[in-house]
């Protein structure tokens, strides 16, 4: 795995851009492990980051409320303590804008012409509010989703596929940026050029199976992503 990005070989001859959403765009899943976190722990029990990376970019990798279940006496969940978490990762979630960088790369992508697209595991519904939400719904020329599917969801590489043939190009002529393993899997299993964008919770997970490492997208300048990328 390569951390140099301006002027690398690899990345010469990208076509087009495709964007995982959950971690990658806006950082959801810091703020619904940490009250996820706070829930098993108002029920006496801990929940590991190990034990958390299976949910994340999937679906059905892993079942916390199953899993607290199982672990409380009787399986009773204590509906208070889950009602104040619903509330409270709604609001820990508002909070959180766009990561840094994305908006300058979406900027940067469409003054060059590059076209780009959003894959996700997560209900399209989910997506499309909190673009919205973020003021970045527009210009993107298709977005894909899981939709509650585990057979398109990542690590398959379903949702990568269609986005290659959606564009029309070949797939290594694709970059995707991704910030989780099963998200990273995914596009590689497509054969896309991958970079790794790690937010705090992912920033503990192995990502060396991607093509590119960059601790944000904030530390090299949209021009200068853009010219790694350009044909």
């Amino acid at each position: 795995m390569s951390t140099a990005l301006p002027g690398s070989l690899p990345l010469r001859g990208i076509r087009a851009l495709v964007f995982d959403f959950d971690g990658l765009i806006v950082d959801t899943e810091t703020p619904e492990y940490t009250v996820w976190r706070e829930t098993y722990e108002a029920h006496g029990h801990d929940l590991t980051l190990e034990t958390w990376a299976q949910a994340i970019g999937t679906i059905d990798g892993f079942d916390a409320v199953a899993d607290l279940q199982g672990r409380v006496d009787g399986g009773e969940l204590n509906m208070e303590v889950i009602d104040r978490m619903i509330l409270r990762s709604q609001a820990l979630l508002d909070a959180e804008g766009l990561r840094p960088g994305i908006s300058e790369l979406i900027a940067a992508a469409d003054a060059a012409a590059i076209p780009r697209a959003i894959a996700s595991s997560s209900p399209l519904e989910w997506v499309t509010d909190n673009l919205g939400r973020l003021g970045v719904e527009k210009g993107w020329g298709f977005i894909l989703t899981a939709d509650g599917d585990v057979d398109r969801a990542k690590p398959n590489p379903v949702l990568y596929q269609e986005a290659v043939a959606a564009f029309g190009f070949l797939p290594d002529e694709v970059v995707a940026f991704e910030d989780s393993p099963n998200g990273i899997a995914a596009a590689r299993a497509a054969g896309l050029v991958c970079i790794a964008v790690p937010n705090a919770i992912t920033v503990h997970l192995d990502l060396s199976e991607a093509d590119h490492l960059i601790s944000s997208l904030s530390e090299m300048s949209p021009g200068e992503l853009i010219a790694a990328l350009a044909p």
